[in-house]
């Protein structure tokens, strides 16, 4: 099993107004009987 941890931002212009975007997430991913990695669960959310 192996987990991810990440944070990001994005930033763009809409209409002449500057817009800030930031999320954060994880991702468990398990190794499969055919040695592949498999997502098992994720989420993500926007950051306050």
């Amino acid at each position: 099993m192996l987990y991810e941890v990440v944070t990001w931002s994005a930033a763009a212009d809409k209409d002449g107004k500057h817009q800030d975007r930031k999320a954060v997430g994880m991702k468990v991913m398990v190794l499969g009987k055919d040695g592949k990695w498999h997502t098992a669960a994720q989420v993500w959310n926007v950051a306050p």
